[in-house]
């Protein structure tokens, strides 16, 4: 069945009820996500030559092999699904925040008795209070030290509780303690009452309401005073100082002190979408972001691709947000508005509202966000001609030139051997297309040529770079076959026979192989085994003899024959059907060596190069020696190639043996 045919199947099946939809591709790999009231009406309404004209369709239609879908209640539990969907599995074609671990946030440990601070890159569920989230953590620094000097804490990284019940006997008494800078948990001087109002004036602090805070100082300065703690009084006094100090430096936006929103303004640049979120508490802004949301095959700014944008945005920024606002300002409506606001309003059980100010102070406070991620625009702007100028084009002209390349290399492979004393060897396929890595495309070959314990290196390289060049392998130029009495014969230049193929058409015209003789160059086998269909016009051909499952004929369910070769089965790997520019061996002369003998039998044109640890020596076909600098950027990437081929090798290896042996 074709893929029009497939795709026509599965949507006269799709229900008119609510859920989630997901676009699969010709690896099944999830490349796209979305959420419908009606599942039938809207998945449909993407293969309708009169339906969705968003620009970017046409890339993702092309894409499409399969669809998948789910049925929920209501299109609010579809909403929902759609968020855990796109967070775990971050589809190509979707509107992407990017990665969580890109935000940091401050964790107090609200639910033990004895509170800590952290600092944290993921939210979890363990009932302690959450700020932030920050972009920067210069801007943690800050507030830390802002804390620090306002409301000194505890900082020993022992459990108080752990402490108390002499886990920890041997520990001295906290050098906090000893400079008097804080109260020392260790000792746990200072009463639970006390110390939990230290914490709660903390998380006050930290959500903007410093006015009582502010009261609370003073007051315990005037006490003092009037106790005659003198040095007691000076400390709270400096505080109370800097706490104003702070206070004049924000922006008072309004005299409301009850006013708590987020002001939102998203532009398209450079094929990417940039935010900017201003965080007002209490009438004061108390936090500005500026975020990029990962770059995805939008190629314009059009009006419903900026409501797509704002609604994602505002799907995944707000999903686990420790400090919801009441209300989200943006400045056009977005893409089904009001499913949004009860998304959230769920989620956080009060009302959130989402609105589009037309005129007055809230208009004119969006301006402020307009500004800066206009401003923050043509920071990136800068940064991105930055990495431009020293991009992979310069990098890939030295290649050129140092290893008398054909042409500029884009693709480089980079190979590496792991073992634990002769173990569960495997070899790795790093990939780097245009001088970054291109994860998709990375592969793990285990290894089958040596016996357990054996440790052998050389052989393992050959092996892989054999099965690696096999699926770029085509009849050279200069070979002719011949087919005369149910034989068909594959000569070399020479006129050599190197592979004959002992066949028979049966009465259903299926071609019947009864075995297959070879000479020299196995590895012509499969391609000549196509050449054979096709010249008979046929998808498949078949055999009774268990030998030829090594040239890729497969186990089938026929009354007639056991086994079957399927050119329609033949699907080529995205990344093994690429043909790199330059294949990079981590190793010396030998590995070098070891792969060239194959390069050669196999007749393949790709440049190779090695990268010897000892002195980072890069080594040609020659085997010359090429000694770059140490901060030459060709260099320095061959290094991170190869660095980058030992640490996923590594990773799989020991994956292997876990896998094996969960105790190795």
């Amino acid at each position: 069945m074709d893929k029009n045919k497939h795709i026509s199947a599965i949507l006269k099946k799709i229900p008119h009820l609510p859920g989630v939809y997901k676009f699969l591709d010709e690896d099944e790999k999830v490349i796209y996500v979305g959420k419908a009231k009606d599942l039938k009406n809207r998945v449909s309404n993407y293969f309708n030559k009169s339906g969705d004209e968003r620009i970017q369709l046409p890339a993702l239609l092309e894409r499409v092999e399969d669809i998948e879908y789910i049925v929920v209640d209501s299109e609010l539990e579809a909403l929902f699904l759609e968020t855990n969907l796109i967070k775990k599995l971050k589809p190509k074609y979707n509107i992407l925040m990017k990665d969580d671990k890109n935000f940091v946030y401050i964790k107090i440990t609200t639910q033990e008795e004895f509170p800590k601070l952290f600092i944290t890159r993921k939210i979890q569920k363990d009932k302690a209070t959450y700020i932030g989230p920050y972009t920067s953590s210069k801007d943690i620094r800050k507030t830390f030290k802002l804390i620090k000097d306002l409301l000194p804490y505890p900082q020993c990284e022992l459990s108080v509780q752990s402490t108390k019940k002499g886990k920890h006997p041997d520990k001295p008494i906290c050098i906090f303690k000893e400079i008097d800078e804080a109260h020392s948990p260790c000792i746990c001087d200072l009463p639970a009452k006390e110390y939990q109002q230290l914490i709660d004036s903390i998380i006050s602090f930290l959500k903007g309401k410093h006015d009582s805070l502010l009261n609370k100082i003073d007051s315990n300065m005037r006490q003092a005073a009037q106790e005659q703690k003198f040095e007691k009084a000076a400390k709270l006094r400096d505080r109370l100082l800097l706490l104003e100090k702070i206070l004049e430096k924000q922006q008072i936006t309004s005299a409301n002190l009850k006013e708590n929103m987020d002001l939102i303004d998203i532009i398209h640049s450079n094929k990417k979408f940039l935010c900017n979120v201003f965080q007002v508490r209490r009438g004061k802004v108390v936090n500005n972001q500026n975020l990029v949301l990962s770059e995805n095959q939008i190629q314009d700014d059009s009006t419903s691709n900026l409501s797509l944008a704002f609604a994602s945005f505002i799907q995944q920024y707000y999903s686990e947000h420790p400090n919801p606002p009441k209300e989200i300002i943006i400045p056009e409506p977005c893409n089904q508005q009001e499913l949004l606001e009860a998304y959230l309003s769920k989620i956080y059980e009060k009302k959130i509202t989402i609105k589009v100010p037309q005129k007055g102070r809230k208009r004119e406070l969006l301006k402020l966000a307009t500004k800066n991620v206009e401003n923050f625009s043509k920071q990136m702007k800068v940064k991105w001609m930055s990495q431009e100028a020293r991009s992979f084009d310069k990098i890939s002209q030295e290649l050129k030139d140092l290893l008398e390349l054909p042409k500029k290399p884009q693709r480089l492979e980079c190979y590496d051997i792991s073992h634990l004393q002769g173990n569960h060897t495997v070899a790795s396929m790093v990939v780097f297309h245009n001088g970054e890595p291109l994860k998709s495309h990375y592969r793990i070959f285990n290894i089958k040529s040596l016996q357990k314990g054996d440790i052998d290196d050389f052989k393992s390289m050959n092996e892989v770079i054999s099965r690696r060049l096999k699926y770029l392998t085509q009849i050279p130029k200069g070979f002719k076959s011949s087919n005369k009495k149910n034989q068909y014969i594959l000569k070399n230049p020479d006129k050599e026979a190197v592979i004959t193929i002992n066949y028979e058409i049966t009465e259903n015209k299926d071609i019947l192989i009864h075995d297959i003789q070879v000479s020299s160059l196995e590895h012509l086998v499969v391609p000549f085994v196509i050449k054979l269909c096709k010249k008979f016009k046929q998808r498949k051909a078949l055999t009774d003899n268990p030998d030829l499952k090594k040239f890729m004929f497969q186990s089938i369910k026929n009354n007639q024959y056991k086994y079957g070769f399927y050119i329609s089965k033949l699907k080529p790997d995205p990344s093994f059907s690429q043909k790199p520019d330059l294949i990079i061996i981590d190793g010396g002369k030998g590995q070098l060596s070891s792969s060239l003998k194959v390069k050669h039998q196999l007749e393949s044109s790709i440049p190779f190069i090695s990268l010897a640890k000892r002195n980072e020596t890069i080594y040609n076909e020659a085997m010359e020696p090429i000694q770059l600098p140490n901060n030459s950027p060709t260099r320095l990437l061959v290094q991170q190639l190869r660095d980058e081929a030992h640490r996923f090798a590594i990773t799989h290896n020991r994956k292997r043996r876990q896998k094996i042996s969960p105790n190795s």
